[in-house]
């Protein structure tokens, strides 16, 4: 009778060292199930690169530089790190934005820009805007934020709270808490 007691509580003994190996084995080492298809990866990512989107008619929309960027599989989309963009209008630049970071939609019709947002106008006293955020439509070059917002222009500042902005016109509105300063020289 001791004899069986011994093989059974070896028999056990074996089963649960079989039990704990293939959970080891099924879950890793870390505890986690295993996943089963690999995480998503980009398409392709670029280092370093120009790019010009043309409208249409075959003439420049906007040029985009950057030190990187990653297309997702997904949707489309493209992140850009530090993107640095010029909006071009009838073929001339017009506009310049640079921020911390960019996303593309993936037919190309919206731009969003976070982290230190600053767009300047290509004149001699042009208009000059920072931001935390802003979306741009590439095509209507139509812009708008919810974030605060401070235009400026040679002796004038403004600052408020949100914008929506028609480039072509360049028609600002300040959505709220508008306050103004003028310092004529």
């Amino acid at each position: 009778m001791a004899a069986t007691r011994k093989r059974w509580t070896i028999a056990i003994l074996l089963l649960a060292a079989g039990a704990s190996f293939w959970a080891v084995r099924w879950l890793g080492r870390d505890g986690r199930a295993p996943s089963p298809l690999p995480e998503a990866r980009s398409d392709y990512a670029l280092h370093t690169f120009a790019l010009v989107v043309m409208n249409s008619g075959g003439l420049p929309s906007f040029r985009l530089e950057a030190p990187y960027l990653e297309k997702s599989p997904e949707d489309e989309s493209l992140t850009v790190e530090e993107p640095r963009l010029w909006l071009f209008e009838e073929g001339r630049m017009r506009w310049r934005a640079r921020a911390a970071q960019g996303w593309i939609r993936g037919d190309g019709e919206e731009i969003r820009l976070t982290g230190a947002v600053q767009v300047n106008e290509e004149a001699e006293e042009g208009l000059a805007l920072q931001t935390t955020e802003l979306t741009l439509f590439p095509d209507s070059r139509l812009a708008s934020s919810s974030a605060p917002v401070e235009l400026r222009q040679r002796d004038m500042r403004m600052h408020g709270l949100g914008l929506d902005a028609d480039l072509n016109a360049r028609r600002f509105e300040l959505l709220s808490q508008v306050r103004g300063q003028y310092d004529p020289n």
